[in-house]
């Protein structure tokens, strides 16, 4: 079965829309994890991250909401190019027009081991 690839909104608990993207599985979900935490990919979008946890701050809330769903990655990409051309990119926090990703990409082993380690709280020094 192919995977199922959708585009999703993140609105905000006032009815605000303030980020369109396209992911898989549970890719919707990790925006607020990454706005609560101190993880690196902040720096990434710090306009997204900062929106999320000034609406936290405030008692709001953050949340995603599938609106299209496709087994062709394509058609979401064009979906999430097409959503945030309509709102307007200066209306949202996306950094690009859409249409860009990394689905598919695959982690070297190297990199695996290190996010294993790191998510453990494990501290040691890589070797080449």
């Amino acid at each position: 079965m192919a995977t199922k690839h959708y585009v999703y909104r993140l609105k905000t608990s006032d009815g605000e829309i303030i980020y369109i993207g396209k992911g898989s599985g549970t890719r919707m979900f990790k925006h607020v994890q990454i706005a609560n935490g101190n993880s690196l990919a902040k720096k990434r979008n710090s306009k997204l991250y900062n929106k999320i946890s000034s609406v936290i701050r405030i008692g709001g809330y953050v949340f995603p909401e599938v609106i299209f769903e496709s087994e062709n990655e394509s058609d979401c990409l064009n979906m999430e190019i097409k959503l945030i051309r309509e709102i307007g990119k200066q209306n949202l926090c996306n950094l690009t027009d859409g249409g860009e990703g990394t689905s598919g990409y695959l982690l070297s082993e190297e990199t695996k081991r290190k996010i294993s380690v790191a998510r453990t709280g494990v501290k040691r020094m890589f070797s080449a």
